[in-house]
């Protein structure tokens, strides 16, 4: 029978797939990717934990992606800035806590 602990850790898995690796390294070679100084003054969130994120991340996709190539962080930004707009359709969402 499982453990309490388990069983909440399994929820927690679920809910922050990254977590589980954070918690194993000795399974998973885990580092930071250091942001670049030109980044950090933008307010944007590209995670995708709520729906509001989902129809952002979708409209970036959407405008930015070409088959085969990586989004380019400078592209990003430059679709922001000629568009403001897209920071509010997930500003109110509110990075969750494990």
């Amino acid at each position: 029978m499982a453990k309490a602990h388990e069983l909440s850790d399994e929820k927690a898995y679920r809910e922050h797939v990254n977590l589980y690796m954070y918690r194993n390294p000795e399974i998973f070679n885990v580092g930071l990717y250091p942001i670049p100084d030109k980044l950090k003054k933008f307010d944007m969130r590209l995670c995708v934990d709520q729906e509001k994120d989902f129809e952002l991340i979708k409209i970036l996709y959407n405008r930015l992606y070409v088959q085969g190539c990586i989004i380019d962080n400078n592209n990003v930004i430059s679709l922001f800035n000629s568009e403001p707009e897209l920071y509010n359709i997930n500003k109110r969402v509110h990075q969750k806590n494990v």
